[in-house]
Order: structure tokens, then C-alpha cells, then sequence
């Protein structure tokens, strides 16, 4: 570890600093022989290890909310945090009770084991720590960078290598300076700004000439990246690789020992509420990166006789909630419903969800925001009445607009995009921008999305979300539920409270680039509930 940290312990300019009674309690846990080194890790180590690391990627990443695209994202660094620090701290811990006992098999004194063992305190939670903490601000701060890198892809589609802001630059990287490639050039995932320790070397979009392949300066092992510091986290949602020391030569039991602490994570990190099925990994997720918010499912009220049922059909074509009551209209007809299919949440397992991410997270948000309103009949709430009548307001409004159309030219007998301008309302020129997007993304190719960091069919499922919050302002625009549904009682408002849970907890950058006052009144609303 000294060798592979030696260079990033050159030019440390970091605010870190470490609780001392952290580590004091710590000896003395070991010391006291009251867990298993070897099986368990030990917590109060962990938590402040794992607390740094957050903290550092906060100042490089941004803390993020939970209606932010990125959010997500930010939730997996943090998760992926805590491995790096589990492993780390069993490392540690085993690393000092191995001098416990004399050579006669005697336990020592804890005054002489606690200063045999203060070179490895010293090393792992001052310098090491130290180093750890200052990288992980930068590459967090190089994985923020690299999302918006994606989103900006269209209009920058190159990066420039930028050199090195560091006192005393390492030289292994100064002949890659000046570099200009494609964002998804190959050529990042070999040599990227980060993959040193505490490299502060940086990347920039820009719209300038790629550098030619003959150009580029040949590669060799000495290019291949430190321990621990391969992968690029902008795309891996880590910080530190599995190639670092403390996971490739880990003692045996660590393995065990983080899953069984992670499992206490997942616990802590996820609503009780929550239905089981929604977990990571279980067949729902199973393979995706979705975690759902622990926020949203604490708004539920889990009193038995208001407890909401959960159901996946993997069979099913809809998804919905079925609310507490004993007959539903089906079409013409009024059929009674079973009491074990009330206040239940279905969710189908359909071509959308298997398409698109993005449905699949937010259809849960949805129909069980749909049952988090009928508990507490937010549907009837005069702040509810407040965003939806400021909306109808803004959206109403008259003003003269102007957007491209498609028109027959009598002159060249042949279609040709036209400039309009119109007098009209908000909800009209939304509602032409949104149907025009929504025909153009389904002609466009699959692989443009892709590399924006967002699929085809999420910004069709996203365009699809915001029509129908439009519809349920004013059913004269936008599309979804049919004009029927918004005429019964309430619909309009129950719809409406839907897609404010989730804007609020899945995001929606189509409704907030196209209905930006309005997505951040529906976000603010959600967040003023209370569990």
C-alpha cells in the first residue's frame, strides 16, 4: 500500500481530518475480543471510514436530491462506497489483532499492543485515508463531469485531455496533454485523466478536430492504470476498482464478512415499508441499477386495515392500483371486488417495463403514489388545488409562439418544414412541441440515445408522462387517459398526484426542460409531505 500510494502522498491540499475517539473505540473493540475479526467487520470504523468517503463524494459529485436525473447514480457511488470501506476496514482490523498475543500465546497488555499496532492506525486511517479521501473528490468530481459529458454529447462530441493543475505533475501522463478523441472513443477506456492516485490531470467537451489515430502516442504497461483506479466511474458507479489491494487480496472471510454487513446496509438503506420484491436483485431489479427511494415508501401508513398489497403479473398488460372498495366500473359494467384484491398495487410485467428502465422505476412511484393519496385523501387538499389551479393558470396563458411544421409547398408539390407563428395558449404550444418530439424520437436512431446516457424509450415514456399530466390539467391537450376517465370526479386530481411522485422521486427531464415551473411546483409539493 505504501508503493501504491507513495506519489499521491506528494501533494495533498485536502480539509481531512479524522475523530480520534473514533479510533480509541475502535482498539479497544478489537482488543476486547467481542466479535470475530475474521467474520465480521466492525462498525464504528466502518461508518466513519465509509462516512469520509461520502463526504468526499459530495464535494466532488454534488449531493443530489431525489427527483435529479443523477440521483440514482449518486445512491450507487455511495453503496459502492460502502464496499470499498468494509473491505478496507477488515483488512485493518485483522491486520491488528494478529500482534494480540505474545509469543506464548499469551494476550499482551493493551497499552503495548495499542502502540505495536499505531504504525498500522497511523498508515490506514491518517495517510491512507488521507490519499483515499482526496481521490475519491476527484474522480467523484470526474464522474459528475462525464454525465453531463453524455448529455452534451450532441453538441460536444469530443473530450481534450487537459493537463495536470498539480504543484509537481507526474510525468507518465504529460505526453497525453493536448489529446482531443470522441467521448465514446475507446481510447478513455485505456488512458483516462484519474487513473493515477491523486492525479489532477482533467477532461473537457469540446467541439475541436479529433486527434488522429496515427497521432496518438503509443501505449504500454506503464499506461495501465493504478490499483484500484481502473474503470472509469462516470460509467461504473464506483469510485475505487476491485482491483484495488483490499478487495484483490483480501484475508479470507472478508467476502462473507462485507455481504453480511452490506446486508445490514440494504436494511437501513431501504424503507421497511417496502415491499420485499422491490429489493435489488430480486426479480424485479434483477440486473438493474433502479434503487427505490426509502422517502417514498416511509409515506406509506402500514396500520393493518390500510396496509397496501402488492402484486407483479408477469402475464399482466396494466399496471394499477386498486383502491379499499367492494365495486369498480369496468367499461359499462360495475363489478365487485374481492377483499384481497383491495388497496393492492398490480404491476405488470409488460413490453414497457422490459423496454424502458425509466417506466419500470416510475411505474411504482406512480401506482403506489395513487395509494399514498388515497390514504390521506391528498386528492381533496387545498394545496393540491393550489399547484394544479397555478398550473391551469401559466399554462393558459395567450402568447404568440413560434415552432416548425410540416406543410405541402404548391410550388415544389413536395412537404417542407415551415416556421409558423400563432397566438395560442401555453397548454397548445407544449402540447405541439411534445406530439412533434414524440414523432421525431420514434424515427430516430436507438444508438443517438445511448450515448446521451438515456434510452429511446425512456424519452418516449417520459414525453408519454408529461402529455398525460397535461391532460389531466386540461383534457383538450396532451395524451394518455382517455377524455372519458378525466370527466369522472376526482381522476384528474388522483392522475395529477402521480406524476408529481414521480417527477419527485424518478425524475423527468423531458417535463422538466419542456414545463420547467410546473415540475418544480409538483417536486415542492412532494416534498412537503410528512411520514
Amino acid at each position: 500500500m505504501n508503493t501504491l500510494y507513495r506519489d499521491a502522498a506528494t501533494d495533498v491540499s485536502s480539509d481531512f481530518t479524522f475523530d480520534d475517539k473514533v479510533l480509541k473505540a475502535f482498539l479497544k473493540h478489537i482488543y476486547s475480543q467481542d466479535f470475530h475479526p475474521m467474520d465480521e467487520i466492525e462498525e464504528g470504523m466502518f461508518n466513519a471510514v465509509w462516512e469520509k468517503l461520502n463526504i468526499a463524494t459530495d464535494k466532488g459529485f454534488g449531493t443530489r436530491q431525489a427527483h435529479d436525473p443523477d440521483y440514482d447514480f449518486y445512491q450507487e457511488l455511495r453503496y459502492n462506497n460502502a464496499v470499498f470501506s468494509a473491505f478496507k476496514v477488515h483488512r485493518m482490523q485483522n491486520d491488528m489483532a494478529a500482534f494480540l498475543l505474545d509469543s506464548n500465546g499469551n494476550l499482551k497488555p493493551f497499552e503495548q499492543w495499542a502502540k505495536e499496532v499505531m504504525p498500522i492506525a497511523d498508515h490506514q486511517v491518517y495517510q491512507w485515508l488521507r490519499t483515499e479521501y482526496d481521490t475519491a473528490i476527484i474522480r467523484a468530481h470526474q464522474a459528475a463531469d462525464w454525465k453531463q459529458f453524455e448529455r452534451e454529447i450532441d453538441i460536444l462530441p469530443n473530450l481534450e485531455w487537459i493537463e495536470s493543475t498539480s504543484v509537481t505533475p507526474g510525468e507518465d501522463h504529460r505526453r497525453f496533454w493536448g489529446i482531443v478523441r470522441p467521448v465514446n472513443d475507446t481510447f478513455w477506456d485505456n488512458h483516462r485523466p484519474g487513473d493515477r492516485w491523486n492525479c489532477k490531470c482533467g477532461l473537457r467537451n469540446t467541439g475541436k478536430r479529433a486527434t488522429p489515430k496515427n497521432k496518438l502516442p503509443d501505449g504500454s504497461k506503464k499506461d495501465n492504470p493504478s490499483d484500484g483506479l481502473d474503470g472509469n466511474p462516470g460509467k461504473t458507479g464506483s469510485i475505487f476498482g476491485k482491483t484495488h489491494p483490499y478487495i484483490k487480496n483480501a484475508y479470507d472471510g472478508a467476502k462473507k464478512a462485507v455481504r453480511k454487513l452490506m446486508g445490514k446496509v440494504e436494511e437501513e438503506e431501504f424503507s421497511k415499508k417496502m415491499p420485499e420484491a422491490l429489493l435489488p436483485e430480486r426479480d424485479y431489479l434483477k440486473g438493474k441499477k433502479i434503487r427505490f427511494k426509502k422517502d417514498f415508501f416511509n409515506l406509506i401508513d402500514d396500520t393493518p386495515g390500510k396496509d397496501i398489497r402488492f402484486q407483479i403479473d408477469i402475464n399482466g398488460s396494466g399496471s394499477y392500483y386498486m383502491p379499499d372498495t367492494t365495486k369498480v366500473r369496468e367499461g359499462r359494467k360495475i363489478v365487485d371486488v374481492p377483499e384481497p384484491k383491495r388497496r393492492m398495487v398490480h404491476i405488470a410485467e409488460n413490453k414497457r417495463n422490459k423496454a424502458s428502465d425509466w417506466h419500470r422505476e416510475s411505474v411504482i412511484y406512480h401506482e403506489f403514489g395513487h395509494a399514498i393519496d388515497a390514504q390521506r385523501n391528498m386528492y381533496a387538499s387545498k394545496e393540491l388545488k393550489d399547484v394544479m389551479d397555478k398550473g391551469r393558470m401559466e399554462l393558459g396563458r395567450r402568447g404568440k409562439y413560434s415552432y416548425w411544421d410540416i406543410r405541402y409547398n404548391s410550388e415544389k408539390q413536395a412537404f417542407a418544414p415551415v416556421k409558423v407563428e400563432k397566438t395560442m395558449s401555453r397548454f397548445e404550444y407544449v402540447d405541439k412541441r411534445l406530439g412533434q418530439l414524440y414523432e421525431k424520437v420514434r424515427r430516430m436512431d436507438a444508438e443517438t440515445f445511448k450515448r446521451r446516457g438515456i434510452s429511446q424509450e425512456d424519452v418516449i415514456e417520459q414525453i408519454c408522462s408529461t402529455m398525460d399530466t397535461i391532460m389531466s390539467l386540461n383534457s383538450r391537450f396532451g395524451f394518455g387517459h382517455s377524455k372519458e376517465y378525466f370527466k369522472i370526479t376526482g381522476m384528474s386530481e388522483k392522475e395529477f398526484i402521480a406524476h408529481c411522485f414521480e417527477n419527485t422521486f424518478a425524475g423527468n427531464r423531458v417535463f422538466k426542460k419542456y414545463l420547467p415551473e410546473l415540475y418544480d411546483d409538483m417536486v415542492k409539493y412532494i416534498e412537503g409531505l410528512t411520514p
